[in-house]
């Protein structure tokens, strides 16, 4: 009895959609047709659905470079290079786009902090940096615990530091 009433409220589709096909195949099948808005949309509607990966974002932002908007497009490859840092097509999309993007975005106004991050900090990865950070905490504790055994050495024999 208890598997007939729960058989009424659950409902088990029998594909991913009616046609058969996913979504984001749709859409790849959209581009391959150069029919691009069509999949710039479908790709949005697989987003608005939930669904994030870095394929998804690249294809997106192809269509949408494919339709002339620069500018999300290259958001788009970045949001796929934050899913999936090797994404080589989604890097290699963003240093091309890059030379076409208006100039008015170049970093020549930030300031002091941000021109340091973007130029050290974000080529550094934590592990560098921490190693760093020891053989400075290191060199420090070698001078004080010399500095110590001076002082005191100066004390007990009662001469100039």
């Amino acid at each position: 009895m208890l598997a007939i009433i729960f058989s009424l409220f659950v409902h088990f589709p029998l594909s991913a959609d009616a046609t058969g096909v996913d979504g984001f195949q749709a859409g790849i099948r959209l581009m391959q047709e150069q029919k691009f808005e069509e999949a710039a949309k479908q790709f949005e509607t697989e987003y608005i659905n939930g669904k994030n990966f870095a394929a998804l974002y690249f294809n997106w932002g192809l269509s949408e470079y494919r339709l002339g908007k620069k500018g999300l497009a290259a958001a788009l490859w970045r949001r796929a290079l934050f899913f999936d840092p090797e994404l080589a097509p989604a890097s290699q999309a963003l240093t091309f786009i890059a030379q076409e993007l208006p100039s008015q975005f170049a970093s020549s106004d930030l300031s002091a902090w941000a021109t340091f991050q973007i130029k050290v900090l974000d080529r550094i990865s934590l592990n560098k940096l921490l190693f760093l950070c020891w053989i400075f905490f290191s060199a420090a504790g070698v001078l004080l615990i010399r500095y110590w055994g001076g002082y005191t050495r100066a004390i007990k024999n009662t001469t100039p530091l």
